[in-house]
């Protein structure tokens, strides 16, 4: 059997597969385009959400575009691009799965015994 693509599959979870990474997008998607802004909706550290952020822009999930107020020095906002939209459709995917009826879980951390199945962790 020849092996399969899955750059595409890597490429994927490379660009979305991190928490803050889909946590920026959904703010974005709500409105929100400012350094502190993100800051102070997702309690994320500055270094951290500068990192995600060059990282959306580079992926091409996110422009950033500069503004200055009040003759400040130069700030940016960052913008979803129709390819930020078009991955929300999996943060949506995400949220349908989440909040789909969920198992009854028991029992401790070392056993996990979900209404008729058992696994040892």
């Amino acid at each position: 059997m020849p092996p399969q693509d899955d750059q595409w599959f890597d490429e994927g979870v490379c660009a979305l597969g991190d928490r803050w990474v889909l946590r920026v997008l959904h703010e974005a998607r709500g409105g929100v385009a400012r350094f502190n802004d993100f800051t102070d909706r997702l309690g994320v550290s500055r270094n951290v959400l500068a990192a995600r952020l060059v990282h959306l822009v580079g992926w091409g999930l996110l422009t950033k575009r500069e503004y200055q107020r009040d003759g400040l020095r130069c700030r940016y906002e960052y913008r979803l691009t129709a390819r930020g939209e078009a991955a929300l459709a999996v943060l949506d995917e995400i949220r349908r799965w989440s909040t789909a009826e969920r198992p009854t879980f028991q029992g401790s951390d070392r056993q996990l015994t979900i209404i008729g199945l058992s696994r040892e962790t």
